[in-house]
C-alpha cells in the first residue's frame, strides 16, 4: 500500500497568464474513465490524440486540444497521468481545470506530481530538487547543473562512494571474526587506498557543491569608495545603462541601487552603494551604515577611488 491517498489530482502546468498554448495536467490511479468521458473515445498510451475535449458531466465542448494519456507505471509520477495542451487563453484552461475537478479530481498541492514521483521509485530527493531548481533557473549554467543532478549523476556518485564505503566496512568486520591463519588478511594499504578514494571524491563533491550555490543563488559584487568618484558611473557603465542617478554633487547616492545580469552562465548581482566617508549628516551617515552592511553580505568588493586607492580603509 502507498503511503498516500491515490486519488486523482489536476493543475495548470504553464504559466498564469495568456499564451498560445496551456497544458493542464492529471495524475492518479486510474484514469482511464475520465479520459473517455473527456475526450469520447478509448485511450491509447502515449498517444496524442487531437480532438474536441468535453466536460465529463454535461458534455458540452470545452475545447479542441491534444490530448496525451500516459499509462502507469511508465509515466512521471508512476501514475496514470493525462496532459492536456489546450489554448492558452485564461478562460479556456481555466474551465478544464474545473471540468477536472467536476469530474471528481482535486486540486493538485505545489509540488504534488514531483512528491508522488518521489513516492513512487520514480525519482531520488536529489532528482526531485533538481526539478525545481531548474524550473526556478535564472541562468544557462543553473539549467545545466540542474539537468546534471536530473539525469541522476549525483545520485550515482553518492552510490559509488556508499558502496565503497559499505565494501571497506564489510571486510574489516569479516575479518576481525578469523585469525591470520584462517583466511588471507587483506592489506593495510589496500584498504587505505579504498578510504583515500572516498575522501578524494567526498572533498570533490563539497568543493563543487560551494560552486553550484553560487550558481544557483548568483555572486554579489558591491561598488564602495569615497564620495564623487565615479562609483555610479562605473555601475551604469557595467550594465550598459542609466540605472543610477549621476551628478557632480558629493553624496549624490545614499542608498543602496541592485541590477541583476548574466556574466558566461552565471547570475551577477551589482550593488552600487552611497560609498564610506566621515559626516555628521544623519542621511550620510545612514548611507554609509547601509554600506558597510553591504560589504559583510558581498562575494566581491570593487574599490573606486581617483586619490590613494590602497589607503581607502
Amino acid at each position: 500500500m502507498l503511503p498516500y491517498d491515490q486519488e486523482n489530482i489536476v493543475a495548470i502546468a504553464t504559466p498564469s497568464g495568456i499564451g498560445a498554448l496551456a497544458v493542464v495536467r492529471l495524475s492518479g490511479r486510474d484514469l482511464k474513465p475520465l479520459y473517455k468521458r473527456f475526450t469520447h473515445q478509448l485511450p491509447k498510451n502515449r498517444f496524442a490524440l487531437y480532438t474536441k475535449l468535453y466536460h465529463p458531466i454535461n458534455n458540452i465542448i470545452l475545447d479542441e486540444v491534444v490530448a496525451t494519456y500516459f499509462k502507469s507505471p511508465a509515466s512521471y509520477t508512476g501514475e496514470d497521468i493525462i496532459e492536456i495542451s489546450c489554448h492558452g487563453g485564461s478562460a479556456v484552461k481555466n474551465s478544464i481545470l474545473q471540468a477536472a475537478i467536476d469530474g471528481g479530481a482535486r486540486l493538485a498541492n505545489p509540488g504534488e506530481f514531483s512528491y508522488r514521483s518521489f513516492l513512487n521509485g520514480k525519482m531520488d530527493l536529489l532528482q526531485v530538487e533538481a526539478v525545481s531548481a531548474l524550473i526556478s533557473s535564472k541562468t544557462s549554467q543553473s539549467a545545466k547543473l540542474s539537468l546534471c543532478h536530473l539525469e541522476g549523476k549525483v545520485s550515482t556518485l553518492l552510490g559509488e562512494i556508499k558502496s565503497k564505503v559499505i565494501d571497506v566496512l564489510s571486510i574489516i568486520e569479516n575479518e576481525l571474526n578469523f585469525s591470520e591463519d584462517e583466511i588471507s588478511i587483506t592489506s593495510y594499504s589496500s584498504i587505505r587506498l579504498i578510504i583515500e578514494d572516498v575522501q578524494s571524491q567526498i572533498a570533490k563533491i563539497i568543493n563543487s557543491s560551494v560552486i553550484g550555490k553560487k550558481i544557483f543563488s548568483g555572486i554579489r559584487i558591491i561598488i564602495l569608495g569615497r564620495p564623487n568618484t565615479g562609483k555610479s558611473s562605473l555601475f551604469n557603465a557595467i550594465l550598459g545603462e542609466n540605472r543610477a542617478i549621476t551628478s557632480p554633487v558629493a553624496g549624490t547616492t545614499r542608498d543602496t541601487v541592485e541590477s541583476w545580469f548574466e556574466l558566461e552562465g552565471v547570475p551577477v548581482c551589482l550593488v552600487d552603494t552611497a560609498g564610506i566617508w566621515e559626516s555628521e549628516e544623519l542621511l550620510d551617515t545612514l548611507g554609509v551604515e547601509k554600506t558597510k552592511s553591504e560589504i559583510k553580505r558581498a562575494d566581491v568588493c570593487i574599490v573606486v577611488d581617483d586619490k590613494n586607492p590602497d589607503n581607502v580603509f
